[in-house]
């Protein structure tokens, strides 16, 4: 995940808000916005691991199609453009889970592995579409341990870790299990957010409706088609007309 290269710098100078939102806007377009902001003092005793970091950020995202907008030395906007769910999971899987090579800081020193993993299954119905988020994210090695074991600085002092999830309508947590972790849902059931846990495992699983443009496509054809022949064929067209006796 593209936070581990952060981590070194991160345990001596400062925190980070780093939010993750995935927008589907249709089953055929949507986007991944990360939201980056580093604290000052972060920033600013960081030096240049922290911009080798940011550059690294925007090299990956450009390469799967995205775009970076850079609102100050602290903060920066991914957006990574999909396709498709299966599209989603990829570029997610490839942005998050770099090379064992971008998992090394700028002295060659490899930092701890974070284990991060997407995927998106989907039923089609006639008219709509629903699909199923799991998210795996282990980032338990984000803590420094004394050689006894004991916790000398724990990770949710420095990080701030969120996942949004928005949707067209119908998004739910879709299990109740103490080792899934539980959504804030809005309202209107079009958005979720996890506040996920440094130092931990966290998984996470929702549900949520997409219209099926190709099962709307068909019953918008067949309407049609059915219109025609009505329109042709009117009920009574070939009944004989009656003649005054």
């Amino acid at each position: 995940m593209g936070l581990v290269l952060l981590f070194a710098p991160l345990l001596l100078t400062g925190c980070v808000d780093y939010g993750i939102n995935i927008h589907f806007h249709h089953p055929n377009r949507g986007e991944i916005v990360q939201h980056i902001q580093l604290g000052e003092r972060l920033s600013s005793l960081g030096g240049v691991a922290i911009q080798d970091w940011l550059q690294t950020i925007e090299h990956r995202s450009r390469s799967l199609g995205g775009k970076v907008k850079r609102l100050s030395d602290q903060e920066m906007i991914v957006q990574i453009p999909f396709g498709s769910s299966d599209e989603l999971a990829t570029k997610f899987n490839q942005f998050f889970h770099p090379a064992a090579q971008d998992r090394s800081n700028a002295e060659g020193t490899t930092l701890p592995e974070i284990d991060s993993h997407l995927s998106v299954s989907h039923s089609n119905f006639l008219l709509l579409e629903r699909d199923h988020l799991t998210y795996d994210l282990d980032v338990r090695s984000l803590g420094v341990t004394a050689a006894d074991g004991n916790v000398l600085v724990s990770p949710t002092s420095l990080i701030a870790l969120e996942f949004r999830l928005n949707t067209p309508w119908g998004a739910q947590s879709s299990i109740a299990a103490p080792d899934v972790l539980q959504p804030i849902a809005s309202p209107d059931g079009t958005q979720l957010l996890w506040r996920l846990v440094p130092g931990d495992k966290n998984h996470l699983e929702a549900t949520f409706w997409m219209p099926n443009w190709l099962g709307i496509g068909t019953v918008i054809i067949l309407l049609v088609v059915g219109l025609g022949i009505y329109l042709k064929y009117p009920r009574g067209a070939n009944k004989p007309v009656a003649t005054p006796g």
